[in-house]
């Protein structure tokens, strides 16, 4: 009689660290539209989130690189945007 083979470990990635990342990267993309601060906005929140989530149950979820990705980029495309602005913002004072 044969035995039946162990289930596989089910760690699957976490959904809000792979949405903070693409949210970051399509943040940045679209940070001179509204959208894009939104989504930037989103980035850092959901990867906060993910992180906090992969934390407490690391045997269920991976991630943590999207997560941290998502994070990273989201504080980037913040700093980028503010940057541009002010630039822009300062050209157009001397015309």
């Amino acid at each position: 009689m044969e035995e039946a083979a162990p289930a596989p470990s089910q760690v699957k990635i976490e959904i809000m660290s792979l949405l903070s990342m693409i949210f970051g990267i399509v943040g940045i993309v679209t940070t001179f539209v509204y959208i894009g601060w939104a989504l930037l906005t989103a980035a850092v929140v959901l990867g906060i989130i993910g992180l906090v989530k992969i934390k407490k149950n690391p045997g269920k979820f991976k991630g943590k690189g999207f997560a941290i990705a998502g994070i990273i980029l989201g504080g980037f495309g913040y700093v980028v945007g503010i940057l541009v602005f002010t630039v822009l913002a300062g050209l157009f004072m001397m015309m």
